[in-house]
């Protein structure tokens, strides 16, 4: 693979993410930006990498800073960064709840167990 080209690593970090593999979808987005810092892409794949590893809050961290590169298409329209931040607020704030909802069940069985 050619050492300096970033969409290579961009195109491949996608490819491991649609496979499941999130430790290498992240090795080439960071590889991806190391290149292309201010490649708003390389932001959305490594958004994309957290969320196949489980790691919402890194995702959003990570859509949010493509954003701050590419807040707005010349058309007035969102990036796609700005689709993947919306899933991933999502997903975290479902994480969250079935947390929330699995502790309280855990505190109930005790309680009931406890009588």
């Amino acid at each position: 693979m050619t050492p300096k080209n970033h969409v290579l690593y961009s195109n491949r970090s996608g490819a491991y993410a649609s496979l499941g593999n999130g430790a290498d979808a992240l090795h080439d987005a960071d590889r991806c930006l190391d290149i292309a810092p201010q490649w708003a892409k390389g932001y959305g794949r490594k958004g994309a990498a957290f969320i196949v590893l489980g790691k919402y809050k890194e995702a959003i961290k990570a859509y949010k800073a493509g954003l701050e590169i590419e807040p707005l298409k010349p058309s007035g329209s969102r990036p796609q960064v700005s689709q993947w931040l919306i899933k991933a607020e999502v997903a975290s704030t479902a994480e969250s709840e079935l947390r929330e909802g699995h502790s309280q069940e855990k505190k109930q069985v005790r309680t009931e167990q406890a009588s």
